[in-house]
């Protein structure tokens, strides 16, 4: 009967040949895995709601600090406590009252800047015919329809479209740098 004795034993009496070398080798593994490849830059994620009313429109919101009175998605401030789906929750009721549930990824679109940015739209919800909107944190907001989301919206235009896109399409929008590379079935 063989039974294990200490670390990588095979027999009472005989080591293998991997415990053998690493007791020879005593370099961390992490030490030699920094060495070989430098540690990647953190990555910055930010997740943004998609919320349609009961006619289609998207819930865009602005703030004060918005460039040229721009419109977002809710969520969508990089720094926010919005870098997992728990805190994009919060986030949406925070700026908007809404209690919603974060349902599938839409867009994931991959920003290659210092630090890289990643930013998820996730698909929120419709919601009912007269829904009140308490807004927090933001200072208007607007039921755009998707031909109007160019004129409002500036640089966040491209995820609200990729978003509808994947919406309508049952798919994940992938892109880089704000140009679309990839769409694929969501699961």
């Amino acid at each position: 009967m063989r039974r294990a004795v200490g670390p990588r034993t095979c027999h009472p009496k005989r080591r293998c040949r991997s415990a053998v070398r690493q007791k020879e080798d005593a370099t961390p593994a992490s030490q030699k895995l920094e060495t070989l490849m430098p540690s990647a830059p953190v990555v910055q994620r930010v997740r943004s709601a998609l919320v349609l009313n009961h006619l289609g429109e998207v819930l865009v919101v602005r703030t004060t600090s918005a460039p040229n009175g721009t419109y977002r998605l809710p969520g969508g401030e990089p720094g926010a406590d919005n870098a997992d789906v728990y805190g994009l929750m919060r986030t949406v009721q925070y700026e908007t009252g809404l209690p919603l549930a974060a349902h599938r990824v839409l867009v994931r679109d991959r920003t290659e800047s210092d630090p890289p940015i990643e930013h998820y739209v996730h698909f929120c919800g419709r919601l009912p015919r007269g829904q009140k909107i308490a807004l927090e944190g933001v200072d208007h907001f607007l039921w755009l329809t998707a031909d109007a989301v160019a004129e409002h919206c500036g640089p966040a235009a491209g995820h609200i479209e990729s978003a509808l896109r994947g919406l309508a399409n049952g798919t994940l929008v992938e892109r880089c740098d704000g140009v679309i590379v990839g769409e694929r079935r969501a699961v």
